[in-house]
């Protein structure tokens, strides 16, 4: 089974990012929801509070088929300035990992 990781910042696009978790885990896809803060609970650009499956901290990602990255402001500019992300996404695409990035993200 595939595991994809997508990344959640205060102020993501709601659409951008939960329609990318409800269509993969419909299909059966193992998508884990990750905070880039040190805690689980995130507010979407329209004021959503959600909790993501885990924090940033909490996983290794040696496991990850894809990482995913929404849009959405001010959330692009917070996942953009997150240094233990932007080398991740580094390191993973330049080993030959999908990322996806979906419309402002950073990329």
């Amino acid at each position: 089974m595939s595991k994809v990781y997508i990344f959640f910042a205060d102020g993501f696009e709601d659409i951008e990012g939960l329609t990318v978790v409800d269509l993969m885990r419909r299909a059966g896809i193992d998508i884990q929801t990750v905070s880039i803060k040190e805690t689980k609970e995130i507010r979407t650009s329209h004021g959503i509070d959600l909790l993501t499956d885990r924090t940033f901290g909490e996983c290794d990602f040696s496991d990850a088929d894809m990482l995913v990255i929404p849009g959405g402001m001010p959330g692009t500019k917070y996942l953009e300035k997150y240094k233990p992300l932007t080398e991740l996404l580094t390191d993973f695409y330049q080993n030959g990992g999908k990322v996806a990035a979906i419309c402002a993200a950073p990329g």
